[in-house]
């Protein structure tokens, strides 16, 4: 009798042990569940942390990379106080002035010479001035700050071509200096023994 009550109480208890059971089971899932939801958002966020610092690396090596090339054409606007004392600069500078000067004492020289001749003259001497005074202008681009970016090397190579074409300039200025004030010493001279002709004829017929 007593080992039937026991079954019987077992059987009665059954359902409740194994709906206690089944909730335990649910629990522990749900347990595993929120504990793995919990790595994978740990992992999100250290993935997230990983990129993020990869990002901000990889900007900051920009921003550097950003400012060297920044650092490095302002470098090449700025005129290096070594190339504004480079001897070529004076020399330059000395040449136009002369080319100036020599080209506003011919055009006053030019008295003996025809009209169509002394337009010719005018035009040549005042290309020529022009010529030397846009070399200047290169030369004053060439070493001012901020107008040019350019290595020092290549500032100085491209002063050494305006010098040699200054050189050619004022070259050709005193060449053709040269050739007027040979001719018109030359056409005075002839004016000269024109005019003593003139005079000598005048005095024969005079005796005559």
């Amino acid at each position: 009798m007593r080992h039937i009550l026991i079954c019987a109480l077992i059987l009665t208890l059954l359902p409740d042990l194994k709906a206690q059971k089944q909730d335990e089971k649910s629990l522990t899932q749900h347990i595993l569940q929120v504990a793995a939801n919990k790595v994978h958002l740990e992992y999100i966020k250290k993935g997230y942390r990983i990129v993020q610092e990869g990002l901000d690396i990889v900007n900051s090596f920009k921003r550097g990379e950003y400012k060297l090339h920044d650092a490095f054409f302002k470098s090449l606007k700025m005129v290096n106080p070594a190339v504004r004392r480079y001897d070529r600069v004076g020399q330059i500078i000395d040449l136009q002035k002369q080319i100036g000067r020599d080209v506003t004492s011919l055009k006053q020289e030019t008295g003996g010479f025809t009209k169509q001749e002394q337009q010719y003259i005018q035009g040549v001497l005042s290309r020529l001035l022009k010529q030397s005074e846009f070399i200047l202008d290169e030369l004053i681009t060439l070493t001012t700050d901020y107008k040019l970016e350019m290595r020092d090397d290549e500032r100085m190579a491209r002063i050494d071509k305006l010098f040699a074409a200054m050189q050619d300039a004022y070259s050709f200025c005193k060449a053709f200096g040269g050739d007027i004030r040979m001719l018109g010493g030359l056409r005075l001279s002839e004016e000269k023994e024109v005019k003593i002709s003139r005079e000598l004829h005048g005095l024969k017929d005079e005796m005559l």
